[in-house]
């Protein structure tokens, strides 16, 4: 079966550096310790094709193309930064917060931190969702499949109606 392995990291990292550059810091440190990074997931705050980057960097994307939802997914680490297979996604519709702030009654600084709140509110259940689907075998990382029904289906797994369930 899938192994799973969850990092946690306690420590800060300099958000002042190019992610991208912080990502390839972090894998070298990963390939120095003989560490495979096969079955390694991430938290990413954006749809699957959707902006990759910080979640600030997200959210600037995402309010310069006006996108009427945005979502957060889980996928496997590899190379290419913030395009593993996807593994797992939620989406959070924003045409009301379109409809506010078109109307003058929200500030472009509320806006930001509504959509960033929408997808933080969703992060927990949404890790939670799959790494208990993976522990379960409902989710196989090796063949990049999910059981629905009892039958294998292709990832990604969408969990909008999982995750709005348990946010109420």
């Amino acid at each position: 079966g899938s192994k799973l392995l969850l990092v946690i990291k306690s420590r800060s990292i300099d958000t002042t550096k190019d992610p991208e550059s912080i990502y390839e810091q972090e894998m070298s440190k990963l390939k120095s310790n003989n560490f495979e990074i096969n079955h390694m997931i991430n938290l990413h705050p954006a749809l699957p094709d959707g902006p990759k980057g910080t979640w600030r960097e997200v959210i600037k994307d995402v309010i310069k193309h006006q996108s009427l939802s945005t979502g957060t997914m889980m996928h496997l680490v590899t190379e290419d930064v913030d395009r593993g297979p996807c593994v797992t996604f939620s989406e959070c519709d924003l045409r009301d917060l379109w409809v506010a702030y078109k109307a003058g009654n929200l500030e472009a600084s509320d806006l930001f931190n509504q959509i960033r709140a929408r997808q933080f509110s969703q992060e927990p259940v949404l890790m939670f969702e799959t790494i208990s689907s993976i522990a379960d075998g409902k989710i196989d990382l090796d063949e990049l499949t999910y059981l629905h029904n009892g039958v294998a289906m292709p990832l990604p797994k969408c969990l909008t109606e999982s995750v709005s369930m348990h946010l109420g």
